[in-house]
């Protein structure tokens, strides 16, 4: 009976250490990146925790989320909630989101402008625990006006949404659906427990599984397809969507040099994703962001033909833990979940 309990305590070992390869590899620790900088970067103060950036093109304004999500460790005196500025004219910065819901902690943002509706679609995490997407009406003076809160069984852990029509969106769920702790330890080791919901604007259910902490999500130009960023894979998932449905087919995945976190499409339909190069450093820097910094980066993705090519890299002193990059003109905009700025450079 011996060389069972060996042979039961080789393989333990055995996978065990496989195990921590895998996790060690997909962390980023092993790598190593360039510094990369565009030049004339500045930054643009808006609220603490300036996550996620949405433009509208049309009239070169720009829609900024705002949590701050360690209010007991960095103070703030401006209001969680939605703000924008102009492309053109950074000196005005604006508190959007003052007739939103009295609960709101915005994380991912997205535009809805069919030339008919103009609209913001926000996922909302309550200080209750729950979790919604709260939907906008957008004025003329790019202020908003709260109009519907959506929530659904199947949406239980949302971190960004991506409207498809006035009223329906996809939305992703970093984690599975039990406890968020205990989910959030399994990402570790790559379970793939995420999610897609669809939600058609009456009811919800899920239209895809199998991700490894789901997290950015967008659509490109046409409507024919949604991106998904896996962050703990390091991947960017293609799925192709029947717009008759709104059903999603898997298509393919692009590896990337990075953990990515939100994605930006522009006019040419080439991705722009910001992330988390050191996987590590960054779960380090999210514990206590005064403990140190974590590594910005952005990289730009061409889905037909799967070149990557790196746009920013900055190791720890222009802004910290970059969650998106989003390109608009020639600059590029990087926002942070920990930061209460924009960095605006030149491309």
């Amino acid at each position: 009976m011996k060389w069972r309990s060996k042979t039961l305590i080789a393989l333990a070992l055995l996978i065990v250490s496989y195990s921590g390869w895998v996790i060690l590899l997909h962390s980023g620790a092993l790598g190593e990146i360039a510094v990369t900088e565009p030049k004339n970067c500045e930054k643009i103060t808006v609220s603490q925790g300036a996550e996620d950036i949405h433009a509208d093109k049309r009239s070169g304004y720009l829609f900024v989320s705002a949590w701050n999500r360690e209010p007991e460790i960095v103070s703030s005196s401006t209001p969680n909630g939605i703000y924008g500025f102009s492309a053109s004219d950074y000196s005005k910065v604006e508190y959007l989101s003052e007739n939103g819901p009295e609960d709101f902690n915005p994380h991912g943002i997205s535009l809805w402008d069919d030339g008919k509706y103009k609209r913001i679609f926000a996922v909302n995490h309550k200080s209750s625990g729950e979790h919604t997407v709260e939907i906008f009406d957008v004025s003329e003076n790019h202020h908003l006006t709260h109009i519907k809160t959506v929530q659904f069984d199947e949406m239980y852990s949302p971190n960004d949404v991506q409207p498809v029509g006035p009223d329906s969106f996809y939305a992703t769920n970093d984690r599975g659906p039990s406890d968020s702790k205990f989910s959030e330890r399994l990402v570790i080791f790559l379970i793939p427990m995420s999610t897609l919901v669809y939600h058609d604007g009456t009811t919800g259910r899920t239209v895809a599984r199998g991700l490894t902490y789901a997290n950015g999500i967008a659509q490109s130009n046409d409507g024919q397809f949604i991106y998904v960023a896996e962050t703990a894979t390091r991947n960017l998932v293609v799925y192709r969507r029947d717009a008759n449905t709104n059903e999603l087919d898997r298509l393919e995945s692009h590896s990337l040099n990075q953990a990515p976190d939100n994605i930006d499409v522009d006019e040419n339909n080439l991705l722009w994703i910001a992330g988390h190069p050191d996987a590590f450093g960054y779960m380090k820097y999210r514990k206590d962001p005064e403990r140190g910094m974590a590594p910005s980066h952005v990289v730009t993705l061409d889905v037909n033909t799967g070149t990557l090519k790196d746009v920013y890299y900055n190791n720890n002193d222009q802004i910290s833990g970059s969650t998106i990059g989003m390109a608009y003109k020639n600059r590029l905009y990087i926002g942070s979940a920990h930061e209460n700025f924009i960095l605006s450079c030149e491309l």
